[in-house]
């Protein structure tokens, strides 16, 4: 085999004349470096061929084709489709389902695995898929009746598998109605190199749309030409039209069996080698745009679901109508080859169109009405106005085509990845909006584009295309009407997008304020600071600023950050802040419980250390005083103790506390932040507090919380002004010399917000639109077609497109960790790869936000990059990621980080491993209850019960375990009725005539609770009733329940002022409790004993007015 001829070289062959030796030798050394990779090759083709349909990929094996291609076929096709989908779709969607998309998927994957699994046993061949359907081809001998035979299996398999589905709105029956058609097909592989796209065509497939049109739920039907060849095998009932309902295969084909396609032949290293990639050129272009990308990356399946995603696309349907009849041409290569020039033609004038707007051709799919394009603008990469670029390639391809073509455009979440199995699958987009797309074109007449409205509706497209709204419609899948806008053209407008480091401009004011108010904090009174704004105004730049400064007069910086998901993480955002004011930052593990001992000692708050420790991770013993005190007021002490502390501190050093993103704190975290803003203290103690103020539920907790007054500064942060705009966009190109055009367009389209004025500038450089020459910037390109919506969101997903897939995944793995994170953390969500390659990749996400902090430690220094990362995440991705962290922390523990029991907590419930989550969160919430950490507590405690119910666990000492501290910790809220609630759900987990001694003691700790409950509501007489039931009991006099039931009802007897029976009943109190010596028995007797003292007092003071009244 000669190298050169069998090689589709791009160069001339007459200039390579003559180098073939050198060529071999050239070959030959790079075998010698890269001895594995022919095995590489071997792989990847492999991986490929499953993206294409054995139609195209077998002829291509065997021998390439760098042209389009006409095949001529014989066999039948089958159109499989789903029904009862579409109202299940639109469940989810009606719902706003952040899973929905997802959920859809993996209905239509298991479909599509047991349809590719089944009729490839029956030498079929999936050649298209689209939303909730496939199309099959069978070929060869016996084709008609072995597809019939394959959809009766398919119809059992499909019952059984997935007859009915659960979901979260209860169960939806699915069933597949199938339509076949048989006689001679071609296969058309339009396009060139740039992308290629296989069309089957033929009147076989307009009787298969009929055929499947007219077939009910879980039935087969046969257009005649099917019927006709199954040569009377097949039983069947006439329909109308010449179509036949299948009802039994009265003889089983003989010829069936799984297709193969060629294998790679044997022959010398350096001739194989040209053999791969000779194929791989040939069958690569059929791959969707830069998914070979990907599968360059990972060439395994597992590994490319995983970097599956959630994205914001626009989806373009765009119907296939007036091809040429190609058909006389069947079987006459020459021929056809001749006339498939027309639709190629026409084929890669819309793809190039829809490519120039940077979408891609999805795919060339067949339904029941015909052929359609599906493009994607927006997966698998966005851009911030992908909704305008479908929109601008629609209107350019109807003028190009004279305005004949139909096309549905909407916008909206989908989910985007690989679909379909090992053996065949296609990478693709997935849910409602994909399927509301389709239904417009279904609808829009030719020469129209009509528009979803999440398409019409983004502010690029509403400012730059002209059109009017159509009559309300009823679409399939939609409960009500729609009406879709209806495109005809353009109207003047600005557009725009990104950029890198913002520069402090047009702050002045806000510095001079922040200034002031560090001088007046260092004349010795606190303040504290409000910053709020919108998203992306730049209250973290202004931080930054402010910190330079605070340094440079001598101020002690303490930074708190609170994550997204600090809901779960009761005091978030302040642990670091805290972790830095005590210097346990500093110290090491092993010195840190001393560390902590020894400051707070020095700011004199040591007796309560066992309040203030659960903040840090730490734990201390309770003193006297912490037993003391009643279990209503520890938070109180604790925000006191907290107060204290940092007035102490401000005392030995001016401080200045940062929290930023307080919008995101917990209820209590929130309450201690109260505590330093609305308490001003004679110490300098600068608290600075960022907050966005949108009006979201989320932020709906710190919006209007805090008065401004001499002492609180509210410092809202609202868009810069015209003129600073320009200065900014001016100082992000380094100040060179600018075009006016240019400076006045972004400031224009940024809306005061500097973030976004850093990414116009990103992306008008990195689109090439404006280009570095010398020491200025040059405009290339027009600004009235280069976009900037309003919103950051398709900004930052852009931006993230940039990376490599294996970085992506990288970055989006980090926003599911958390805004820290150290980097073996970051290494176990990952896992993909070592620690060594993981760090080696940490540099290429810097500027996406995610930075050292340290050596060990990355902090997210961009929150809405980790957002939107986030959010693209799938949630079975998600969950694997909080599984990886789950066995981490499990397996780490303390060296994983200082709180890896609350972070294993959090990770364990959103992986959904219920065991270890009811397991974690019982351990987490025994942990808070002995801390004093209600809130952490009863978060803690119900995440056990969710969990379990959600897993469907009996566990029941857990469920005792929990609803009995819920009932106890709950009291401490004053949530009474609540409390009650679970204390019963406690009791009712027990025998109620108990022998067994343990249970005995679990009632009367229960009746105990449940006692406290009720005299803390008021309801006296009741309380004594279930003490009085408790001590009735047998055996609870060898309980330390029993002392703390006499405890009660002494505190009881004395609120009727019976002192001697309170006296009584508190007396044997300390004899029970005397048999107990541990900590518990101590801190009842103690309280008995002081009891007993106060019923003397009481006593004698009743006695002395006695004698009063009697003199």
């Amino acid at each position: 085999m000669s190298l050169v001829t069998d090689f589709p070289l791009h160069a001339s062959q007459g200039r390579l004349a003559g180098h073939e030796g050198e060529l071999t030798h050239w070959f030959e050394r790079l075998l010698y470096y890269q001895p594995a990779l022919l095995l590489y090759l071997r792989d990847l083709l492999e991986v490929v061929t499953a993206y294409i349909p054995m139609t195209v990929a077998a002829p291509m094996l065997e021998a390439p084709v760098s042209g389009p291609i006409g095949l001529s076929l014989e066999g039948t096709v089958m159109f499989a489709d789903i029904d009862g989908f579409t109202p299940l779709a639109e469940r989810f969607s009606q719902a706003d389902s952040a899973e929905g998309a997802e959920k859809l998927t993996d209905l239509v994957d298991r479909f599509l695995d047991i349809l590719i699994r089944i009729t490839a046993q029956y030498g079929g061949d999936l050649q298209k898929f689209g939303g909730d359907a496939g199309m099959v081809l069978f070929q060869g001998e016996q084709h008609a009746l072995r597809a019939v035979a394959a959809s009766l299996e398919f119809q059992a398999a499909m019952k059984t598998e997935m007859g009915e589905v659960e979901t979260p709105f209860g169960r939806f029956p699915l069933r597949v109605a199938i339509g076949m058609g048989s006689g001679r097909m071609l296969g058309l592989g339009l396009g060139d190199r740039a992308g290629r796209e296989l069309l089957p065509v033929g009147q076989p497939l307009a009787t298969m749309g009929r055929a499947q049109s007219a077939a009910p739920p879980a039935e087969t039907v046969l257009d005649i030409s099917t019927f006709h060849a199954c040569q009377g095998l097949v039983d069947c009932v006439p329909l109308n039209d010449d179509l036949y309902q299948v009802l039994a295969l009265r003889e089983k084909p003989s010829a069936h069996g799984v297709m193969a396609l060629p294998q790679p032949p044997q022959l010398e290293d350096r001739d194989l080698l040209v053999w791969f990639l000779s194929r791989l050129d040939a069958l690569t272009p059929y791959l969707a745009l830069s998914l070979l990308e990907r599968l360059v990356a990972a060439p395994t399946l597992d590994r490319i679901r995983m970097w599956s995603e959630r994205r914001w696309v626009t989806v373009m349907m765009l119907a296939v109508t007036g091809l040429p009849d190609l058909l006389p041409y069947w079987g006459d290569e020459a021929k056809l080859q001749q006339t498939i020039a027309e639709p190629n033609t026409a084929f890669i004038q819309i793809r190039d169109a829809i490519q120039r707007y940077d979408g891609i051709v999805n795919k060339i799919a067949v339904a029941p009405s015909g052929a359609y394009i599906m493009a994607l603008f927006g997966a698998p990469h966005g851009h911030e106005d992908d909704p305008l670029r479908a929109v601008l390639s629609a209107l350019e391809l109807q003028e190009m085509f004279g305005g004949t073509l139909s096309f549905g455009i909407n916008t909206g979440y989908v989910f985007g990845g690989d679909m379909g199995t090992a053996r065949r699958r296609e990478y693709t987009v997935m849910g409602d909006e994909v399927n509301l797309a389709a239904r417009l074109m279904s609808k829009c007449a030719p020469g129209q584009i009509w528009l979803g409205p999440n398409t019409s509706g983004h502010p690029a497209v509403t400012r730059r295309i002209a059109g009017e709204f159509g009559a309300l419609t009823r679409f399939k899948g939609k409960a009500e009407p729609l009406a879709p806008f209806i495109a005809r053209g353009l109207r003047q407008v600005f557009l725009g997008a990104p950029a890198s480091e913002i520069p402090i401009v047009g702050r002045d004011d806000e510095c001079a304020q922040l200034t002031r108010v560090l001088d007046a904090v260092l004349a010795g009174e606190s303040r504290a600071v409000l910053l709020h704004g919108s998203a992306g105004v730049g209250k973290s730049r202004l931080v930054q600023e402010l910190t330079r400064s605070a340094e440079k007069r001598g101020f002690a910086v303490h930074l708190g950050v609170t994550p997204s998901y600090a809901a779960h993480l009761p005091y978030a955002g302040w642990d670091a802040a805290l972790t830095s004011l005590l210097g346990l930052d500093a110290a090491s593990p092993e010195a840190r419980q001393q560390t902590l001992e020894a400051v707070l000692e020095r700011y004199g708050v040591a007796p309560w250390a066992a309040l203030l420790a659960p903040l840090v991770g730490l734990t201390a013993p309770p003193s006297p005083d912490v037993l003391a005190l009643p279990p209503t007021m520890r938070d109180t002490q604790r925000q006191s103790m907290f107060l204290e502390l940092w007035q102490q501190a401000a005392r030995e050093q001016p401080r200045l506390l940062i929290l930023d993103n307080v919008h995101w704190m917990s209820s209590a975290s929130l309450d201690m932040l109260d505590i330093l803003i609305n308490t001003p203290i004679g110490a300098p103690l600068l608290l600075v507090a960022t907050h966005r103020d949108e009006t979201a539920d989320a932020y709906a907790p710190v919006l209007r919380r805090w008065s401004a007054d001499e002492h609180v500064i509210d410092l809202p942060l609202g868009p810069l002004s015209d003129a600073a705009m320009e200065t900014l966009v001016q100082r992000l190109f380094e100040d060179m010399p600018l075009p006016a055009a240019v400076s006045q367009w972004v400031a224009g389209r940024s809306s005061g917000l500097p973030l976004f004025a850093t990414e116009a500038v990103r992306a008008l450089i990195n689109s090439g639109v404006l280009r570095r020459r010398d020491h200025s910037w040059e405009l290339t390109g027009s600004l009235e077609d280069f976009p900037l919506p309003d919103m950051v969101y398709g900004l930052i997903q852009s931006r993230i497109d940039q990376l490599s897939p294996p970085d992506r995944h990288l970055l989006r793995a980090a926003a599911a960790v958390g805004d820290e994170m150290m980097v073996p953390t970051l290494v176990a969500a990952y896992g993909e790869e070592s620690d060594t390659a993981v760090r080696r990749r940490i540099p290429q996400l810097s500027p996406f936000g995610l930075a050292p902090r340290d050596v060990e430690w990355l902090i997210f220094r961009q929150p809405l990059v980790r957002e939107v990362a986030y959010r693209g995440l799938p949630h079975r991705i998600q969950r694997l990621i909080h599984q990886r962290l789950t066995e981490y922390l499990g397996y780490y523990r303390e060296k994983a980080a200082p709180n890896w029991l609350t972070l294993m907590a959090y990770h364990a419930y959103e992986a959904r491993m219920w065991e270890e989550a009811v397991a974690v969160n019982l351990e987490l919430g025994q942990q808070a209850v002995r801390s004093y950490l209600a809130v952490q507590a009863r978060q803690a405690l119900e995440r056990v019960l969710e969990a379990a119910d959600a897993g469907g666990l009996a566990v029941p000492e857990a469920r005792f375990e929990a609803h009995h501290l819920l009932g106890d910790t709950l009291i401490s809220f004053g949530d009474y009725d609540a409390a009650l609630s679970h204390l019963n759900a406690a009791r009712a987990m027990l025998p109620a005539e108990p022998e067994n001694p343990d249970d005995i003691a679990r009632l009367a700790d229960l009746d105990y609770h449940e006692a406290t409950a009720l005299e803390a509501r008021g309801d006296y007489a009741p309380a004594l009733a279930v003490v009085e039931r408790g001590l009735a009991r047998s055996g609870v006099e060898r309980t330390l329940g029993g002392a703390r039931l006499y405890l009660i009802g002494a505190d009881l007897f004395r609120r009727r002022q019976d002192y001697e029976k309170a006296r009584v009943w508190a007396t044997r109190a300390i004899a029970l409790a005397t048999r107990f010596p541990n900590q518990e028995g101590q801190h009842v007797r103690s309280r008995a004993t002081y009891m007993v003292a106060l019923l003397a007092s009481l006593q004698r003071l009743k006695g002395a007015r006695t004698d009063e009244n009697q003199q």
